[in-house]
């Protein structure tokens, strides 16, 4: 501090002198008094500021457009091949498990249920002609059971299956949570190891149970991570619409026709088994297993989460967040396929399905009935497509934050 006749005056720096002690007032270098340089580096005291706390010069500025034409497509599709994938897997399972557990050639119904099982894998894998072709492969089933399973060039395995799901999930890379793209990375490996082996619980059944609980896994992880906007709503229309497809395939498969009593008892023990409906079943009915009763719980049951009114149930409600495009107050195309789906269930006659038709040998009217639903569910996809996923044109946003018609 410099004296200029009328005040003082600060400088950049000086010589500061203080006492040894604190409070002393007496400040001299023979009483241990000290000096120290000082420096002013500032005009005025710096203000500290918390980055963490600093409010934002702007609102954060969001993207009101959701979702792109493309990117919906491929979120369709990953949707429908986790089902497919999980679906195939399971029933292939089932019929393995069956072959490996049960009393194999030593009775002439567990023969029957066999050959039974392994041509309903060949129509509901749509991996023809299979075990259609000829009684050779009914007879020693595991080369064409490793084939469906392995050989990824064979439309319908459950390999080509599983790189088609596998591409799908990688065109929209950034919808996926880091667990998730570990599971990604693994699954692969886990499902393709000791395929080779001969023992076949390590050859088919563990890349079995590895791929499926994988794939629950994955489901699982899309639920608690995948926001509950449009991008949503088209995956899990995807995985409504090609699971209720594999059940109706199923029961097509299976139930149609008549076999001895046996024989129907462990084909629909098998199909409640792969839908994971068996302990749901027992708890529900506590009775024996019937047409009946599986149809009821499978096909009616609005309380099932694996039946086809509760996949049908929730499939409307992502369809109706999908954009309006009603004309002159005109239903839209899928809307109107699920309503006509409703009104099958609804006037279905659950005793009238299992009827008898003496004739042909077969549950004609139940035949009749599941042909029709699969035609409206084999519609609504096409529909889907052709209104949402047109690409023809310079791509367009095809969702948007505010969804007002």
């Amino acid at each position: 501090m410099v004296n200029n006749g009328n005040g003082y005056t600060q400088m950049a720096g000086g010589l500061t002198r203080t006492a040894a002690e604190e409070g002393n007032l007496i400040i001299a270098n023979q009483l241990g008094g000290l000096s120290k340089d000082t420096w002013i580096i500032a005009p005025e005291p710096e203000r500290i500021v918390d980055v963490l706390k600093e409010p934002a010069e702007e609102e954060p500025l969001y993207n009101t457009a959701v979702l792109p034409s493309h990117t919906g497509e491929n979120l369709f599709w990953v949707g429908r091949y986790t089902e497919r994938v999980l679906g195939n897997a399971r029933f292939l399972r089932t019929v393995v498990q069956y072959i490996t557990e049960g009393n194999r050639l030593m009775e002439k119904n567990d023969i029957h249920t066999e050959q039974c099982l392994l041509k309903a894998l060949t129509q509901y894998s749509y991996t023809y002609p299979g075990f259609l072709e000829s009684r050779k492969k009914t007879e020693n089933p595991w080369p064409e059971l490793k084939d469906i399973l392995f050989n990824e060039s064979r439309a319908g395995s459950l390999k080509s299956n599983y790189n088609l799901f596998s591409r799908s999930v990688f065109a929209i890379r950034e919808h996926w949570s880091t667990d998730a793209w570990r599971l990604l990375r693994s699954m692969e490996e886990e499902w393709m190891s000791g395929h080779e082996n001969n023992n076949i619980n390590i050859a088919i059944i563990n890349p079995l149970n590895s791929l499926i609980t994988s794939m629950v896994a994955f489901m699982g992880l899309n639920r608690e991570s995948i926001s509950r906007e449009h991008g949503w709503a088209i995956l899990d229309a995807g995985r409504k619409i090609e699971y209720s497809s594999l059940l109706v395939n199923m029961l097509l498969a299976t139930l149609i026709n008549k076999h001895p009593e046996e024989v129907e008892y462990n084909l629909q023990e098998s199909v409640l088994t792969s839908n994971e409906s068996l302990v749901n079943y027992r708890y529900k009915y506590r009775a024996p297993i019937q047409l009946g009763l599986v149809l009821d719980l499978m096909l009616f049951d609005p309380n099932n989460p694996r039946s086809l009114q509760y996949q049908l149930d929730r499939l409307k409600v992502n369809l109706d967040v999908l954009p309006d495009l009603r004309y002159n107050n005109q239903a839209s195309e899928h809307n109107k396929l699920i309503t006509k789906l409703f009104g099958l269930l609804e006037l279905a006659h659950k005793g009238h399905l299992t009827e008898l038709d003496k004739k042909k040998w077969k549950y004609k009217n139940l035949e009749t009935f599941l042909l029709n639903v699969k035609q409206l569910l084999d519609e609504i996809p096409e529909v889907i497509s052709r209104v949402y996923f047109e690409h023809a044109q310079v791509q367009k946003q095809l969702f948007f934050a505010n969804n007002n018609g």
